[in-house]
């Protein structure tokens, strides 16, 4: 009798396991890098949010500011003072209907009033630069179609103003201005 030795071969490995581990970790990393970039989404719109807010309250603070200014400074009365050109922010009506307020998108220099500056308010804080105005003198109220009920008549002579403030947030763009600007304004009867 001849006996017969069988040799066992060890089984080959496949490797299914080793992909399937594989597919799951490029699976996990995927919804990782996804859970990242929409909370790095949320933080950035949470934070151009408060940076809005930010830059609306200052706008805010300045119509206030140019009240008090047309209010106690005593350097708006009636219309005199106020130019074309916008000089110390004391703006006439332009003659081609464009807006005054819409005309210089700098706001910067003597075309209009940094917060503050002629009523003496602190400096409004968190902001990269204060925010500013400008008074646009829009006339007599009375008999016209800027009529406000009580004002007119023998009453005495009440003026109307348009009252326009730019606020600024704390971002800054690449170019180092203010990433957000809000715009606000007011019509006023002194």
């Amino acid at each position: 009798m001849r006996h017969s030795t069988t040799t066992h071969h060890p089984k080959r490995q496949e490797g299914f396991s080793l992909v399937v581990a594989m597919l799951f970790l490029l699976l996990i990393s995927l919804l990782s890098v996804a859970a990242i970039r929409g909370v790095t989404m949320q933080e950035r719109m949470a934070g151009n949010t408060q940076d809005w807010n930010l830059a609306f309250q200052a706008a805010e603070a300045a119509l206030r500011d140019a009240e008090t200014d047309i209010r106690t400074t005593g350097r708006v009365l009636g219309i005199e003072g106020f130019t074309a050109n916008c000089g110390d922010g004391l703006c006439l009506p332009s003659t081609d209907g464009t807006s005054v307020w819409k005309a210089d998108d700098s706001w910067q220099g003597n075309n209009s009033v940094t917060y503050g500056a002629m009523t003496a308010t602190t400096a409004f804080p968190g902001v990269n630069r204060q925010p500013r105005y400008k008074i646009e003198a829009l006339g007599k109220v009375g008999a016209s179609s800027l009529a406000i009920s009580g004002y007119g008549g023998g009453s005495p002579a009440h003026y109307a103003y348009r009252v326009t403030a730019v606020g600024f947030g704390n971002i800054l763009d690449s170019a180092g201005n203010p990433a957000t600007k809000v715009f606000t304004q007011s019509v006023f009867t002194n």
